[in-house]
């Protein structure tokens, strides 16, 4: 029986460091939505948040962008 990794690993697995998904996250997010906020702003509080949040952010906003 597999265990389900943990959300540190899946992200030190998949983006290899925590910027580096907030990276991805922006992009993504900038790809479907316009903001007026500062985009440094937005990073700030993103790597504020936690590993799972973000990694739920990066697969829906991917799946939003390929549709």
């Amino acid at each position: 029986m597999a265990t389900k990794k943990s959300p540190l690993a899946r992200q030190k697995d998949e983006h290899e460091s925590k910027e580096k998904l907030v990276d991805r996250v922006l992009t993504v997010l900038g790809a479907i939505t316009k903001s007026d906020e500062d985009k440094d702003t937005v990073k700030a509080r993103l790597l504020a948040a936690s590993n799972k949040k973000l990694i739920r952010l990066h697969d829906i906003g991917s799946e939003i962008k390929s549709k």
